[in-house]
């Protein structure tokens, strides 16, 4: 995917970014969007080898990406991903998040925390 030809963002350079998801499919298009904004992107994903293909792709290209596998489904392992994931890269800027879909449309309640519906599943929160 080329982003060479979209806007640019000044606003985001330097940001980093945290893309559960990110390996692959949509949240793998927000990590080379993001990436082509010249943010720092964090991709968590549980596919490991689609991951690291992309992450690998990123910085052959120059960019700045880390691929760190976590089953975004466990959340004591997402908070402890995040807390690593803040020590090794300092704060995280933004985050891009994906909840799965069940094919009836149903979200699998292991996957909700506190406030997760009354946010857009596929929304960049920036600070």
């Amino acid at each position: 995917m080329s982003a060479d030809n979209l806007a640019r963002y000044p606003s985001l350079v330097g940001k980093t970014v945290l893309i559960t998801g990110g390996g692959s499919g949509i949240g793998g298009a927000m990590s080379v969007l993001f990436a082509s904004q010249d943010c720092s992107v964090v991709v968590l994903d549980i596919d490991d080898a689609a991951s690291r293909r992309l992450v690998d792709g990123l910085c052959n290209d120059g960019r700045r990406a880390t691929y760190v596998q976590c089953d975004v489904t466990d959340i004591d392992a997402l908070q402890r991903t995040i807390r690593a994931v803040e020590s090794a890269h300092g704060a995280v800027d933004g985050t891009r998040r994906r909840l799965t879909r069940r094919s009836n449309g149903t979200t699998p309640s292991s996957q909700l925390e506190a406030g997760a519906l009354s946010r857009p599943p596929a929304s960049f929160h920036a600070r």
